[in-house]
């Protein structure tokens, strides 16, 4: 069950939403829920005193998170020329939450720091450096 309304989602957007053309915001607001819903679990185990968020927090946090994740797919322009055709986005995706002023609202929402820890988590890789089976040596034609 949704923390948050699509209405809630659009008052934060106001006018970086364009209630002609724009998408629903049903897959942002699910999106958002599945976060929050983590964001929850790992709040509720710290031992901080901040660590616990209530039920109004979250539903805030997941209202500015659908917000965030709405503009992540549909970019701002931050400037535009109409006949040279030209357009500049806003935010960077590479900076996850910070690339939005949404993003950055749920971090400061977020008193547990949960949420960052979520969007900054890095997946390890490994890569083979070493040689490929054709090129090994069999252990008994080593010398």
């Amino acid at each position: 069950m949704p923390r948050t309304t699509d209405d809630e989602v659009i008052g934060v957007l106001q006018r970086d939403y364009d209630t002609l053309n724009a998408p629903p915001l049903d897959q942002y607001v699910r999106a958002a829920g599945k976060i929050v819903d983590r964001v929850a679990a790992c709040a509720a185990v710290k031992s901080q005193p901040f660590g616990n968020l209530d039920s109004e927090q979250l539903a805030i946090l997941e209202t500015w998170l659908s917000a965030h994740l709405y503009v992540q797919s549909d970019q701002n322009l931050s400037s535009k020329s109409t006949l040279g055709a030209s357009g500049q986005f806003q935010g960077q995706t590479a900076k996850r939450l910070e690339s939005s002023k949404y993003g950055q609202t749920c971090i400061g929402i977020d008193t547990s720091g949960c949420i960052l820890n979520i969007f900054e988590r890095t997946v390890a890789s490994l890569d083979w450096v070493g040689s490929t089976v054709s090129e090994q040596t069999d252990y008994w034609n080593r010398q």
